[in-house]
């Protein structure tokens, strides 16, 4: 079972993530995937976060860095192609130890109930976040007939065999998880919806945070364009 945490600043908050992480060590190897963050991340703290909680014997935790800030599918995409796992589980760095409710997220797959299970957090109140969710959830749906509640729900847990196939596709930004729905639909393979309480980072209502909705949104666009053009034109990254 790996773990894949992409990280850009995220500052103590991926300490605390993995914290929670090494409070359940349902997990063989974790990545920490340093997205060009400034300061860079400590490999001395994530190993000493890592296993402050007693992980397994036996477990690896590594640290992949690149050199530049290449967004959040460039960084899942890299560590899922370092990763050795069967099983994969994708998580955010903000979490903090609400990270242990990952566990949950794996039972579906050794259960060989699903081959893809997404989180569904609980609504944020006011995180202006809603519209966004939406039109993915809309996009999604027109391409293939089902509609996700959690359309952009970071946290996920995914057979190691078709993720890999479809890694080179992520290279998206934030529309990562646009993509990661729409190639699992088309392969058949229908994400079980789970909810889970996760904790993570408000982001409200600053001009900081309306930037990074902006960005998230261009993302989700360019997630959109580049499936319509490369996957159902030509069943290029993966076709299953």
């Amino acid at each position: 079972m790996s773990v894949i945490v992409p990280a850009y600043n995220a500052g103590d908050r991926l300490y605390a993530t993995l914290r929670g992480l090494a409070a359940r060590p349902f997990w063989e190897e974790l990545i920490v995937v340093d997205d060009g963050s400034r300061p860079p991340v400590s490999p001395e703290a994530i190993a000493a976060a890592a296993f402050r909680q007693g992980s397994r014997a036996g477990s690896s935790v590594r640290l992949v860095r690149l050199p530049v800030n290449r967004g959040k599918g460039r960084a899942l995409m890299t560590g899922i192609l370092e990763s050795r796992g069967a099983w994969i589980v994708l998580l955010d760095a903000d979490l903090g130890e609400s990270a242990a409710l990952a566990e949950a997220l794996v039972r579906p797959l050794l259960a060989r109930e699903a081959e893809h299970v997404v989180a569904v957090l609980p609504p944020a109140l006011g995180d202006g976040f809603g519209w966004l969710r939406r039109f993915s959830a809309r996009a999604v749906w027109r391409r293939t007939g089902v509609w996700l509640k959690a359309p952009l729900s970071g946290q996920r847990a995914i057979a190691g065999a078709p993720l890999r196939r479809w890694a080179p596709a992520l290279d998206v930004g934030y529309g990562a998880e646009t993509m990661l729905n729409l190639l699992s639909l088309r392969d058949g393979i229908v994400p079980l919806e789970v909810p889970l309480p996760f904790d993570h980072r408000r982001l409200g209502r600053t001009p900081a945070a309306m930037w990074h909705r902006a960005r998230q949104a261009r993302d989700v666009l360019r997630a959109l364009w580049a499936y319509d053009r490369r996957v159902r034109r030509s069943g290029g990254w993966g076709d299953g």
